[in-house]
């Protein structure tokens, strides 16, 4: 028995990986994702000594997943197939984080943090699977100082200072779909010598519906024998990592003057000569071919892929690139203002009806909690392009938010004119202790 499974489920490792499945099923959009991970949270030192206990037995088995066919009408209308999304149980989702702490190692930057960032360490007996951790091309789904959206598009800046001029970026189709599972496992058996481990991880990429009948038939959308991973699994990328290693560094090994970096499925290759773009892209291709993959044409979407001169300007992960600057991309700004736009409009919406009929007004929609909440959605979204070197969007996105979030307190403004000192309370967010006191069925006559 190996040392790394042993790692997988001991008590520090479970228990870690609980605490980032907690957080992000909390921020979930979902209430039923939320409603579950609060129940489970009440109990959660029961459940996973429970699985730890399975897991020493050899009797742990991952639950079947529930397939569900996301924007069916729009895309059935567009004559697209919907998109396939299997949702995992918090089970799940705790195991196959626990085998991605093992096989992707992290140490805390700070451990006085409660929420602490990580950055990548080395483990022998993983072999050449810490390469693949550290990758300097295939950097999505990696950890600092490797991984993430800035190193990526550091690669790029970098290589269009060297000379770069000309640039080709594409999907890669049906990327997660299509990950063969099989060499994947092997390799992690291989390098780790590991096998209780290999086929706990196998199994975690392993996909099982629970409502296959109940997909309309669109059951085949899914992975299914050996062939394909969950999209959102935590094992999804490393999986499509290991796979893509040796293409991703061959493509840059092929000539000077070609740099080729790839974010998950999205592959950008930028060079000094159409001579060289052109072969890495065939390159390219040919790997991706020998797999079953494939390549958009640029003809066919420019969402999907593109091809032209870097001086033009081009799109990748988020942000616009020319040979000198880095700005948030239109289509990124546009959504922070629209999402602006639609959590103020609520807000409104919600004032306007209490003034009108009365009744309980919805605290969240309170401009003290709306205009806290916009602001934080604001800081984090910064952060996220806090590498970019070109300020004009985010004057853009200031002004508009500014004039946006005026315009809110006039209206604001115009809906609390008539209401009683006590209503106005109501609507910033100051609750009625009395209301409250009703509530709870105490008695509210005066004390004779």
């Amino acid at each position: 028995m190996g040392d790394l499974v042993k790692a997988v489920r001991s008590e520090s490792n479970m228990f870690a990986a609980w605490r980032h499945v907690k957080k992000s099923a909390l921020n979930s959009g979902s209430p039923e994702i939320k409603g579950a991970a609060a129940r489970f949270e009440h109990q959660h030192q029961r459940y996973i000594r429970r699985y730890i206990r399975e897991l020493q037995q050899g009797k742990f088995v991952f639950d079947k997943v529930e397939g569900v066919l996301a924007d069916k009408e729009k895309r059935e209308k567009a004559q697209k197939d919907p998109r396939p999304i299997a949702i995992a149980t918090l089970k799940n989702r705790l195991v196959q984080r626990a085998i991605l702490q093992i096989l992707q190692p992290r140490k805390a930057r700070d451990t006085s943090e409660v929420d602490p960032r990580f950055l990548t360490v080395t483990n022998p007996a993983l072999g050449k699977i810490n390469a693949v951790n550290s990758s300097e091309f295939g950097v999505g789904g990696l950890i600092k100082p490797h991984g993430g959206v800035e190193q990526a598009i550091n690669l790029i800046m970098s290589a269009m200072s060297q000379g770069a001029r000309l640039f080709y970026r594409s999907d890669i189709k049906g990327f997660f779909n299509d990950i063969p599972q099989e060499p994947v496992v092997e390799f992690v058996r291989n390098e780790t010598g590991d096998d209780e481990l290999a086929d706990l991880f196998a199994n975690g990429l392993d996909v099982q519906l629970a409502n296959a009948d109940q997909l309309d038939g669109y059951a085949d959308l899914f992975p299914s024998n050996g062939r394909g991973v969950a999209q959102g699994s935590s094992l999804s990328a490393f999986a499509g990592n290991v796979l893509l290693y040796e293409m991703d560094h061959e493509i840059n090994s092929l000539d000077v003057g070609v740099t080729a970096v790839r974010y998950i499925d999205d592959i950008m290759i930028v060079a000094d000569t159409q001579e060289r773009l052109n072969a890495s892209v065939s390159l390219a291709k040919l790997k991706l071919g020998g797999m079953g993959f494939e390549l958009y044409e640029p003809t066919e979407s420019a969402d999907k892929a593109e091809t032209g001169k870097c001086s033009d300007g081009f799109g990748f992960l988020g942000c616009t690139l020319h040979p000198k600057s880095c700005s948030p991309s239109s289509a990124s700004v546009k959504r922070v203002i629209g999402d602006a736009e639609e959590t103020l409009s609520k807000s409104q919406g919600a004032i306007k009806r209490f003034k009108d009929k009365g009744g309980i007004f919805p605290s969240e929609q309170s401009p003290s909690s709306v205009l806290y909440a916009l602001g934080k959605k604001l800081y984090g979204w910064q952060k996220s392009f806090a590498f970019c070197d070109d300020i004009t969007s985010f004057q853009y996105l200031d002004e508009r938010i500014a004039k946006r979030v005026e315009k809110y307190n006039q209206i604001v403004g115009r809906h609390t004119r008539g209401l009683v000192p006590s209503e106005k309370a109501k609507v910033y967010g100051i609750p009625s202790t009395a209301e409250m006191s009703c509530a709870k069925g105490w008695n509210t006559s005066a004390a004779s």
